[in-house]
């Protein structure tokens, strides 16, 4: 994170009329980008999955598995709403920048991440 944050200080500062949504703006702003852009991640997902798991099922999704990410989906919604600007302006605006308030939001989100991740553990696997 911290390399994410000092490449963007140095474009900020060789190019300051810089913006990551304006260098994308142009695709954007293609009529058919959006529906090319949902059919291409959705294929792009089968593909991965039928290559690293070699086969393609649906799951249907359960109640309790909705309510878990609608849950986690508010979670996320209030976090966005507790640090201003949101992940991408801490990193890459707060941090660079030296803002108090950015280094206490970082500080607390790693420490939320850490005490959940040691009460209810991870659920990853290694992958061989």
């Amino acid at each position: 994170m911290a390399a994410v944050g000092l490449t963007f200080a140095l474009l900020v500062t060789f190019t300051p009329l810089f913006s990551i949504t304006a260098s994308i703006e142009t695709i954007i702003s293609v009529p058919v980008a959006g529906a090319v852009t949902i059919a291409s991640m959705s294929l792009g997902s089968i593909a991965s999955a039928a290559l690293r798991e070699h086969r393609f099922m649906i799951k249907w999704p359960t109640w309790q598995g909705v309510m878990r990410h609608l849950a986690g989906g508010m979670l996320m919604g209030l976090g966005a709403v507790l640090i201003p600007g949101g992940n991408d302006t801490l990193l890459l605006v707060g941090l660079p920048g030296a803002a108090r308030q950015a280094f206490v939001s970082y500080a607390l989100l790693v420490a939320v991440l850490a005490g959940l991740i040691a009460v209810f553990g991870t659920r990853t696997r290694a992958r061989t």
